[in-house]
C-alpha cells in the first residue's frame, strides 16, 4: 500500500513543497495455532503489552480436577437411565400347573387350584370365564351349592396392584375326562420396583389355616379350629394332610361347654398350658420336648369335643389320623406325624383295630406294632408336639403301648354322673329350677341303663322348649331310640 506525504522544505510555499513517495508494508497476520500456543518468554512478566493474554487457553490443573465429577455424575445418570429403560421393557411371567381334578391333591400340586380360587374372588369382567357349581358349607354346617366362576381357557388380563398382568390359561394333554393336566401363565412387563409382583400374587393364593372376624381384640375370640385329615395322592399314592370340612374350620369351642368332672378338666388344661410355657425347661433337662395324652372310656362321652375345645383354648388346629387305615404303612406313619401343620394337635384314633391288625399272625399288616411304638417315642419322632390318643377299651392296648414316656397322662372319661347330668340339663334349660334337675337325674336313673352324653344330647334334640317335656318322655325317647334291653346294664 502506498501513500504520498508533503516534504516541508526551509522555505517551502504553498506549492514548493516536494512529493516524497513512502511505500508502507502492513504487518502479516500470524497463524491463528502459532499464537495459541506459543511459548512465554524468558523472564516471564516483564514482556512487552499483549504477551500475557496467549497463556489463558491453556487448560489449568483445577479445571480439570473439577470436570472429572461432573464425568462421574454424568455416567451414572447415563446408566440408570438405561437400566430403567431395560427394565421397563423386560417381561417377566411365571407358570403354575396341576391336575384338573382337586380331588385328591399333592401338596406340591394345591398351588394351581389356589390361584384359581383366588382369581375367581378377585377378578372382574374377564374376556372368557368358565362356571362350576361347588358345595359350600356354612356356619351352621348346612351344605349347598354355589356358583362360581372361574377364568376360561385362552388369554385374558386382570389388574393387579395397578399392573396390567397377562394371563393365559391352557390344557395339557387330552381335554376328554378329569384327568390330565392343565396349565396358567401369568406375565407383565416389569419395572425395578416390580419385579417380584408375581410371586407376592402367589403368597397371597395360599389359604389363611385361621379365620378370624371382627376387631383385633376379638381375634382370640373368633378364631376357627382348622380339621386336617388324611388324603391319599391320586398320583404317587402318598398320603398327605388336607384341610377337611369345607377349609373354613369350626368355631372355637370354649372348654367349659364340655361337661365333665371339673377335677379331670381342669388338670388337663393346667397339663397342656403348663407344657406349652416350659420348652425351656425341656431342653435344660434334657428331655424330649413332646407330650402325649391317652383319653380312655365309652364312645359318646365327650373324648372328641374335648380335645376340639383344648384346640380352640389353645388356638391349635387338630390333625385327625385313623391308624387303621390301609394306606398307612410304618414310614408313612413317621413322615405324617413329621409333617403336621404348625401350631397342631395329632388326634389318633382306632387304635385298638389297629393293635388287632398288627398282632395278627393271618396277616401281614402295613403298620406294625414297633412302627408304632417309635413313631410315639423313637430317635425319629418330632418334637414340640401334642399327641391326643383316643380308645374306647384300654384293656386291649398292650402295656407297652401306653406305658410313662410313651403315654404322659391317662384321663377316664366314664358315663355322666348326676352332677353332670344336672349340669347338661341346666345348659339346655337355664329356667329351670333345683327341684326340675333333680326330677330329670330321677327319671334317667330309673332307666336302669347307661346313657352316655351323646345320647342325652339327643333326648335334648327333640324337645328344644320346655324341660318339663324332656323330663315326661324320657322313658318313651329311650324305648324308641334305642333297645333298652340290648343296652349295657349300669
Amino acid at each position: 500500500m502506498s501513500k504520498v506525504y508533503p516534504r516541508h522544505g526551509a522555505g517551502g510555499g504553498a506549492g514548493g513543497g516536494e512529493r516524497i513517495r513512502q511505500t508502507y508494508q502492513a504487518p502479516r497476520a500470524k497463524p491463528q495455532a502459532q499464537q495459541q500456543y506459543r511459548s512465554r518468554p524468558a523472564g516471564g512478566g516483564g514482556g512487552g503489552a499483549g504477551t500475557g493474554g496467549d497463556d489463558d487457553y491453556w487448560p489449568s490443573l483445577f479445571t480439570i480436577l473439577c470436570s472429572i465429577p461432573v464425568i462421574f455424575l454424568v455416567y451414572h445418570y447415563t446408566c440408570k437411565l438405561l437400566s430403567k429403560i431395560i427394565w421397563g421393557s423386560l417381561p417377566i411371567s411365571v407358570e403354575v400347573s396341576g391336575p384338573r381334578s382337586d380331588q385328591n391333591l399333592a401338596p406340591e400340586e394345591c398351588l394351581y387350584h389356589w390361584l384359581l380360587e383366588w382369581l375367581s374372588k378377585n377378578t372382574r369382567n374377564l374376556q372368557n370365564s368358565t362356571v362350576r357349581l361347588r358345595p359350600e358349607r356354612n356356619d351352621r354346617g348346612r351344605v349347598r351349592m354355589r356358583l362360581v366362576r372361574y377364568p376360561g381357557f385362552g388369554t385374558t388380563n386382570f389388574y393387579y396392584h395397578g399392573t396390567n398382568i397377562k394371563m393365559e390359561r391352557m390344557m395339557i394333554g387330552s381335554s376328554e375326562g378329569k384327568g390330565g393336566y392343565e396349565k396358567i401363565i401369568m406375565s407383565f412387563v416389569s419395572s425395578r420396583r416390580n419385579r417380584t409382583l408375581l410371586y407376592e400374587l402367589l403368597e397371597e393364593c395360599k389359604p389363611k389355616l385361621a379365620i378370624k372376624s371382627g376387631d383385633s381384640s376379638d381375634d382370640e375370640q373368633e378364631r376357627r379350629v382348622n380339621i386336617f385329615g388324611l388324603v391319599t395322592s391320586t398320583q404317587n399314592g402318598n398320603p398327605y394332610w388336607r384341610m377337611i370340612g369345607g377349609g373354613g374350620g369350626r368355631k372355637k369351642r370354649p372348654i367349659t361347654t364340655v361337661i365333665l368332672p371339673e377335677v379331670a378338666r381342669d388338670r388337663l388344661e393346667m397339663d397342656v398350658r403348663e407344657f406349652l410355657k416350659e420348652a425351656k425347661w425341656y431342653l435344660e433337662k434334657g428331655i424330649p420336648y413332646r407330650r402325649t395324652y391317652l383319653l380312655h372310656g365309652p364312645s359318646g362321652c365327650g373324648k372328641s369335643s374335648l380335645v376340639r375345645a383344648i384346640a380352640g383354648d389353645f388356638s391349635y388346629d387338630i390333625c385327625t389320623l385313623s391308624l387303621a387305615s390301609k394306606s398307612l404303612t410304618d414310614e408313612t406313619l413317621n413322615v405324617l406325624l413329621n409333617e403336621a401343620p404348625e401350631n397342631s394337635i395329632l388326634l389318633l384314633e382306632d387304635l385298638e383295630e389297629a393293635v388287632l391288625k398288627a398282632l395278627s399272625s393271618s396277616s401281614s399288616p402295613s403298620l406294625t406294632l414297633g412302627g408304632l411304638l417309635n413313631c410315639l417315642d423313637g430317635v425319629g419322632s418330632t418334637e414340640g408336639r401334642i399327641i391326643f390318643i383316643i380308645t374306647n377299651s384300654i384293656d386291649k392296648l398292650p402295656p407297652a403301648l401306653i406305658r410313662p414316656g410313651r403315654v404322659d397322662m391317662k384321663l377316664h372319661l366314664d358315663y355322666p354322673d348326676d352332677d353332670q347330668l344336672k349340669q347338661v340339663y341346666a345348659r339346655f334349660y337355664p329356667e329351670a329350677g333345683i327341684r326340675m334337675k333333680a326330677e330329670f337325674v330321677k327319671r334317667v336313673r330309673e332307666l336302669r341303663i347307661n346313657v352316655t352324653m351323646a345320647q342325652i344330647q339327643g333326648l335334648f334334640m327333640f324337645y328344644k322348649k320346655d324341660g318339663q317335656d324332656v323330663i315326661d318322655n324320657v322313658m318313651e325317647y329311650f324305648q324308641d331310640q334305642f333297645l333298652v334291653t340290648e343296652l349295657e346294664p349300669q
